[in-house]
């Protein structure tokens, strides 16, 4: 009895896993949407994912240059290049070049800035997609004008505040 009961279940299994597949052979061979959608799912996506890099390429740009002394001709390390208006900048190295990097495209003005120097700006400076701007700058020296003299008396404080074992200061004028 078991198995004339068996039979009859195992070949309806079997008859329906034979129908799905006989369905699904025919459709894909009459143009079905499963094997479009097998074959060109990782390609759209990778075109997705490509075609969302391009978007953002190339919208910032560089600004570059030489900063020397124009009566010597010399660079002059450590003079402040700022863009005028915003917080970017930076300062020159030991040769005298700057670089500004990622710079939305657009109008700029930059100015450099040097103790003992005259500041010195540059308009109209054009930033462009990927490209550098080079802008070479030349800077006057000038005398600092401070006016009169300041005296400043230094004390010592009564408390110093990093000790951390007791200690007698003597001057000279106690020793006598």
């Amino acid at each position: 009895m078991w198995e004339t009961n068996f039979k009859p279940i195992r070949r309806d299994i079997f008859e329906r896993f034979i129908n799905a597949r006989r369905w699904k052979i025919e459709n894909t061979l009459q143009g079905g949407t499963q094997l479009i959608l097998r074959s060109k799912l990782p390609a759209i996506l990778l075109l997705l994912l490509l075609g969302s890099g391009l978007l953002f390429a190339g919208t910032t740009g560089k600004i570059s240059g030489v900063i020397t002394d124009k009566e010597s001709g010399k660079p002059l390390p450590g003079v402040a290049v700022s863009i005028v208006g915003t917080t970017w900048g930076a300062l020159t190295d030991a040769d005298g070049r700057y670089f500004i990097l990622n710079i939305p495209v657009g109008e700029y003005a930059i100015r450099a800035e040097l103790i003992g120097y005259a500041p010195v700006e540059v308009q109209n400076l054009s930033v462009s997609n990927d490209l550098t701007t080079y802008t070479d700058i030349q800077m006057t020296s000038k005398v600092i004008d401070i006016g009169q003299v300041q005296t400043v008396i230094a004390e010592r404080p009564l408390v110093i505040m990093d000790q951390t074992a007791s200690l007698r200061v003597v001057d000279k004028e106690e020793i006598q």
